[in-house]
């Protein structure tokens, strides 16, 4: 289909949906800086009643920090899988699938010293990943992944390059948002639901194509290249307006059980 538009789209019940969410530029609306995003305080009560009606079988998937991820949708704590999978949260016991590696701080210290010299990058060090954000001077992006393609041929694979929207990342190899849904399906309140996953970039191709071999829902939001079966949504606030419609479908299953 080409456009998803209201629940009644979905070959599932929406309360027996487990809902994977990508958060910048899916949930949120993509801003020139990381830290400048604003999240709507409709949104928070929507997830709130979402992870009600879905008995908790929601999660965060993103690139960001976990303690980033807490900090934007205070006061909610969801199972999530930051840094792309580099770090999940399942049950409120937080774990990292990738390896410890202290060659993680040679590319940090190459990557700062890269931007430091370049005013107008954004430089993001995280716990197990690292990017360069480059929305403010887009015309380094070819001369970013140059560099990070130098720097991380010197570490025999162990990491690989994302590209997102205006910004490069790097990760270890091995983990991915797709194997951290393909693990998070595995365990409860996730387990035997119809898996949906939300996102908007290449950094959540994995994810689209585990959910969809799995049977699932992949929902790319935004006008990008999409896969075949994927549905789409225009933007993050069409995003919006759609977890709000399928709350109240959920909402409205649960009534009629209890009735």
């Amino acid at each position: 289909m080409d456009a998803m538009s209201t629940t009644t789209d979905l070959t599932v019940p929406a309360h027996r949906a487990a809902l994977f969410l990508d958060i910048d530029g899916t949930l949120l609306d993509i801003a020139p800086l990381p830290d400048a995003v604003a999240v709507p305080a409709t949104l928070v009560e929507t997830l709130t009643r979402l992870h009600h009606a879905l008995d908790g079988a929601i999660a965060f998937v993103s690139g960001r920090m976990l303690e980033e991820i807490d900090r934007l949708f205070v006061p909610l704590r969801f199972d999530a899988a930051a840094e792309h999978g580099a770090v999940l949260r399942l049950a409120g016991v937080e774990t990292s699938p990738a390896v410890p590696d202290e060659r993680v701080m040679a590319i940090r210290e190459a990557a700062e010293a890269f931007v430091a010299q370049r005013p107008g990058l954004l430089f993001e060090a995280k716990r197990h990943c690292l990017a360069i954000h480059y929305r403010l001077c887009p015309e380094r992006q070819h001369e970013i992944r140059r560099f990070f393609a130098a720097t991380l041929a010197r570490f025999d694979g162990g990491f690989e390059l994302l590209a997102g929207k205006m910004v490069w990342e790097v990760r270890p190899r091995g983990v991915s948002k797709g194997t951290a849904i393909a693990t998070m399906l595995e365990r409860p309140p996730f387990r035997g639901r119809h898996p949906i996953f939300a996102g908007d970039d290449r950094t959540d191709e994995d994810g689209f194509a585990v959910v969809a071999r799995m049977g699932g829902t992949a929902l790319r939001v935004g006008h990008g290249l999409r896969g075949s079966g994927e549905y789409v949504l225009a933007s993050p606030g069409a995003m919006r307006a759609w977890l709000a419609e399928l709350a109240r479908a959920a909402e409205v299953n649960d009534a009629r059980v209890a009735g």
